[in-house]
């Protein structure tokens, strides 16, 4: 049994899409994460890996005490992160690196089935599908869907200040959900981080049906078991939205300011919602959008439900 060391440090929602394909290393080797103190709480308990090294903070001095726990202890260096400090690592182990920055690395480009779950152009089908595809031996394996019961209705509308930009107006959001209560008649559960909250209270008085903000109160576990119950997730794009997808619940991502191809959330019940007539040639904006604009006017969230009708 080959052992590994993978490497994925950064935000949430990169996080939570590695899971699948770290998943599918489990059956045939030993795998060891190296990631940050976020990804340290995101895939604790997780039963496919046999250890997780965490780097506490950023400092290069930090980095420099963790390099003899990589040295020699594994086969494998899978760097799913490829920044500086990943590399710099990648410099003192004894391991075949595999990334995408080593010579011979080659982008894999799913076929028939495979292509619903990393899907042509986003980061999962470019690192995480692509990437472990140089493992001698390595098939991904995706996990079977199981339908979700019909509890309840996640909106995930927050975002950083730092990303008003995301936002969708009052209007959309009243718009969004009226088509959801007369569709499936649930009640809805507003996420979002403690930075989002008095945003996300704010917009949930003025929205229609019954809801309840869990903005803030929840802990990351519990947010991913949230999300894993729900029976649909509608959310801007962002790490929540990430969870819903990889946690196989029915995941629509509103964009306009992103890269809806690049981030697109993973697996064949997702998928994302963007202003046609804004975007009417399916491009994305070339650069992330930060300046706070109206770039959700004509989202219509029956064509994206319908594109997912078959797993609600």
């Amino acid at each position: 049994m080959a052992r590994l060391l993978v490497i994925r440090f950064s935000a949430l929602g990169d996080l939570a899409s590695t899971a699948p394909f770290i998943r599918s290393f489990a059956p045939h080797h030993q795998i060891t994460l190296f990631t940050s103190p976020l990804g340290g709480e995101y895939f604790r308990g997780e039963g496919c890996l046999s250890d997780i090294l965490v780097l506490n903070n950023k400092k290069v001095s930090t980095l420099l005490k963790n390099l003899p726990r990589i040295f020699s202890s594994y086969d494998y260096f899978i760097d799913l992160h490829g920044n500086d400090r990943s590399k710099l690592c990648s410099l003192f182990t004894r391991a075949e690196v595999l990334s995408n920055y080593v010579k011979g690395f080659s982008e894999r480009i799913p076929e028939g089935e495979l292509a619903r779950y990393a899907k042509p152009g986003s980061a999962c089908q470019f690192d995480y599908f692509s990437i472990p595809s140089m493992l001698p031996g390595y098939e991904f394996k995706p996990e079977r869907f199981k339908k979700k019961p019909k509890d309840y209705i996640v909106i995930n509308a927050g975002s950083s200040e730092k990303w008003k930009s995301k936002r969708l107006s009052v209007e959309k959001w009243s718009e969004i959900l009226r088509e959801l209560l007369e569709r499936y008649d649930l009640p809805f559960l507003f996420t979002g981080s403690g930075n989002e909250t008095d945003y996300i209270i704010d917009l949930a008085k003025r929205l229609p049906g019954e809801n309840e903000v869990v903005a803030g109160k929840t802990s990351l576990s519990e947010l991913k078991h949230i999300l894993r119950q729900a029976y649909l997730t509608i959310s801007t794009d962002s790490g929540p939205m990430h969870i819903s997808a990889v946690e196989r619940t029915p995941t629509i991502g509103l964009f306009g300011a992103t890269n809806w191809i690049r981030s697109a959330p993973y697996g064949p019940w997702s998928t994302v919602a963007y202003d046609y007539t804004r975007y009417s040639t399916g491009e994305p904006p070339v650069r992330m959008i930060q300046t706070p604009g109206d770039y959700y006017k004509n989202i219509d969230i029956s064509m994206a439900l319908s594109e997912i009708d078959n797993f609600l």
